[in-house]
């Protein structure tokens, strides 16, 4: 290999060959991180504060126990139950696509997408969660057997 001794072609060298400092990646990345927390909290303050009565609540939070029980008891655990199912979804996915190695990899690649459905249809079936057997009330014909059984069920 041939190096370049002349400094006028040195210093005309683009400054992608220069390694940053040690710890300024780490403190970028720091910084990046705390920036998206920070966004992060503020856009889930602001999920959870607007409701039906849009900025109205929020601004009598302060002298209506009713909407600070609706905040704290409804609002944010759905709006902190959000977010927490986003973030493990991203992670999962971001998990998937390092352990296989391919930018494109999806949760149909090794099918548990199709085994999440299936166990949801399961589960809700021998549950008794139908919007139809709910209606027509607990019969003989829909006992938690009949959706494997593929007999006709109670009638709506």
């Amino acid at each position: 290999m041939q190096t370049d001794t002349n400094p006028q072609t040195a210093a005309a060298r683009p400054a992608s060959d220069a390694t940053p400092p040690p710890g300024a990646t780490n403190q970028r990345a720091l910084r990046c991180g705390a920036w998206l927390l920070l966004a992060s909290a503020l856009l889930a303050l602001c999920g959870a504060s607007v409701g039906s009565t849009g900025w109205d609540s929020l601004l009598h939070l302060g002298d209506d126990p009713v909407a600070w029980q609706i905040l704290w008891s409804i609002r944010l655990p759905r709006t902190l139950g959000a977010w927490l199912a986003g973030a493990l979804l991203g992670l999962a996915g971001a998990v998937a696509q390092g352990l296989f190695r391919n930018p494109l990899a999806d949760p149909y690649l090794l099918g548990s997408a199709s085994g999440a459905a299936l166990g949801a249809a399961v589960a809700l079936a021998l549950l008794l969660a139908s919007p139809r057997w709910r209606r027509s009330g607990w019969r003989a014909s829909a006992s938690p057997a009949w959706p494997l059984s593929g007999l006709p069920g109670p009638c709506c």
